[in-house]
């Protein structure tokens, strides 16, 4: 999946809070609290691995990256930012 732009993420982001049956919520709204059943947050985690084609290392499972859609966008973008550096490079 080539990197998309914020309106995009923010809607794919979302989508995968759909898919966990979570809500729709804002760029800013809070994320965290509707993560806080672990169950709920792995599988949440494996829905955007899924869909973004990533995978979440420890550092990128750090709470305070999870606060908000607008924390969670840039932890996505560097991951496939290195996926795409990595597959040039193969």
């Amino acid at each position: 999946m080539s990197i998309l732009n914020n309106e995009k993420m923010i809607s794919v982001i979302n989508d995968c809070l759909e898919n966990v049956g979570l809500e729709r919520i804002a760029i800013d709204g809070d994320l965290i609290g509707q993560l806080e059943d672990s169950l709920i947050f792995i599988s949440f985690v494996i829905e955007l691995e899924e869909t973004f084609g990533v995978e979440f290392d420890d550092r990128a499972l750090e709470p305070e990256r999870f606060k908000t859609i607008k924390s969670l966008i840039p932890a996505i973008v560097e991951m496939l930012s290195e996926k795409n550096n990595y597959n040039c490079e193969e």
